[in-house]
């Protein structure tokens, strides 16, 4: 149950709708969604209400006997904060992590470092620390980051990832879900999972493909780990269709040609009308109006809506 989940579930059971926090909104809340999700309460369910109520009487900081989820989210800010000095680190936010998996009664995936640190990175810029502000800067663009989908025991990491033949399984749904795996994508499993979809959709590959593969693999892993996550995987896409100036900025013209270049790679003709389509995408995709699409913009459009080329084919 992450941040925007608990949020959700609670605002459900407010029954006085003010959008304050009690103590019984959390445990109907919880109670709702453990049922819904067939959870059992654990041995030690009496030990975390008192740990519930605890940190509630504490993040109600005016003693008005409720909390706002302004306060909630400054006693989480504060509970990682661990050495007071209104900062996080990255190790304090790690130890944070290990911590919550612990009391859910499992681990953190492996890799799981190589999800979290990019955006850490990015929020805390070149000191290494995140203050309040930042952390609320960050929240405002990106929303509020699901931390249990780090878990082992979440109901994403437990499913093997396979390449099938679904009709609405695209390439880059597949693709993202192995990034998002343990150990992301690899040489031999991109050469694998184009093998695949070149003999599920009647796609020929050229001589020398595999070595191509392999060249595009090691452009697309940008930290050189040997193996390609989720944020590679996007902004390696983005890098192949921003090929002309102005740089780190998609025009349509780019992303037109991008694709008509790929149908020719593929013998796959596209669709009437498919310029119109794309057009219609990148409108939605270019949230600021500017007539471009930046990184940020790229990767909430994929986000929300994914990157259904395949679409555009006959």
């Amino acid at each position: 149950m992450g941040p925007e989940e608990i949020f959700d579930a609670i605002d459900a059971h407010d029954g006085s709708m003010d959008g304050h926090i009690t103590y019984q909104n959390v445990e109907n809340a919880v109670a709702a969604y453990a049922e819904e999700h067939g959870l059992e309460a654990p041995e030690n369910l009496e030990e975390i209400k008192k740990a519930v109520r605890d940190f509630l009487a504490a993040a109600d900081e005016n003693g008005d006997g409720v909390v706002t989820k302004e306060e909630l989210g400054l006693a989480i800010f504060h509970a990682i904060d661990q050495d007071g000095d209104e900062h996080w680190s990255w190790k304090e936010l790690s130890e944070a992590l290990h911590w919550l998996a612990e009391q859910a009664g499992t681990e953190l995936v492996e890799g799981w470092e190589k999800h979290v640190k990019p955006g850490f990175d990015e929020v805390a810029g070149k000191d290494g620390l995140v203050s309040i502000p930042e952390i609320a800067a960050a929240v405002r663009k990106h929303g509020v980051p699901n931390f249990q989908k780090l878990f082992k025991n979440h109901p994403d990491n437990k499913k093997e990832v396979q390449v099938t033949d679904e009709a609405d399984k695209t390439v880059f749904d597949a693709l993202l879900e192995e990034a998002q795996s343990d150990d992301g994508i690899t040489p031999d499993e991109l050469i694998a999972m184009t093998k695949h979809f070149a003999k599920a959709h009647g796609v020929k590959l050229p001589p020398g493909w595999e070595e191509e593969a392999k060249k595009v693999h090691a452009a697309a892993d940008a930290n050189g780990d040997g193996s390609v996550g989720p944020v590679e995987l996007v902004e390696s896409i983005f890098a192949a269709f921003d090929h002309s100036e102005p740089k780190e900025k998609l025009t349509l013209k780019e992303v037109s040609q991008a694709i008509h270049w790929l149908s020719k790679q593929l013998g796959k003709p596209l669709k009437k009308g498919w310029k119109k389509m794309v057009a219609v995408g990148f409108k939605a995709a270019d949230a600021n109006n500017d007539g471009v699409v930046s990184m940020e913009e790229f990767k909430d459009a994929v986000a929300e809506h994914g990157l259904p080329i395949e679409e555009l084919f006959k």
